[in-house]
């Protein structure tokens, strides 16, 4: 009666690190930029930042050879980050990219209704 059952799935994947493949993160806010930053390098990655499609432009013609993966914000100044994929990837192409795109405020409470 009320006998606990031990859970006998244990989680064995563990958290991909990096091997210093160097990555270029792209985003505007300063705040959001250095957390990603630090929690990338804490995973073995070489992490160079832009604030602007500008400059990442700029970073990447200067480093093409060493940069292996482009992650960048959809929204931000200048251009998007689908539009400055397609021109880093026009230098290298096959060059890997993540998006990411943030929502503050979007949710609305009727958004949340059930039923």
């Amino acid at each position: 009666m009320g006998e606990a059952i031990a859970s006998t799935s244990e989680s064995t994947s563990e958290t991909p690190k990096g091997s210093w493949e160097t990555v270029l993160l792209v985003e505007d806010e300063a705040a959001i930029q250095n957390v990603g930053k630090a929690m990338l390098e804490e995973l073995s990655y070489k992490v160079l930042t832009a604030s602007t499609p500008g400059e990442a432009l700029n970073q990447f013609k200067a480093r093409v050879a060493e940069i292996q993966l482009l992650i960048t914000d959809v929204v931000m100044p200048e251009m998007n980050g689908r539009d400055l994929a397609k021109l880093i990837i026009g230098i290298k192409p096959g060059l890997k990219c993540l998006f990411y795109f943030r929502l503050y405020g979007q949710c609305h409470r009727s958004s949340w209704r059930v039923g």
